[in-house]
């Protein structure tokens, strides 16, 4: 089966990803198996991307401009926001509407 170089990399880079992980956990002290906690780590990803494809479902592909405005106007809008606190921002103005 082929597999694209991106698909390649983004494979490696999810095997280096578990090991650090893994070589994290382990220093702190904390005794896991490395099976159950990349089956914790891959149920956590899969509800996350569950969660974002719900909500793009709900939503569409469009943001309403009432949301742009509003996270511009912000005082979050000028600092650098992971995708996650764009998502949970967005979130709070829709809940305040």
């Amino acid at each position: 089966m082929y597999e694209s170089p991106i698909e390649l990399i983004q494979k490696q880079m999810q095997l280096d990803l578990e090991s650090k992980i893994m070589s994290a956990v382990q220093e702190v002290g904390i005794n896991i198996n490395k099976e159950e906690l990349i089956r914790a780590l891959k149920y956590d990803r899969d509800q996350y991307e569950k969660g974002y494809a719900d909500a793009k479902a709900e939503q569409g592909d469009t943001i309403p401009v009432e949301w742009i405005v509003n996270f511009k106007n912000s005082t979050k809008a000028g600092a650098l926001m992971e995708p996650r606190e764009v998502i949970n921002f967005m979130l709070e103005v829709w809940r305040e509407e």
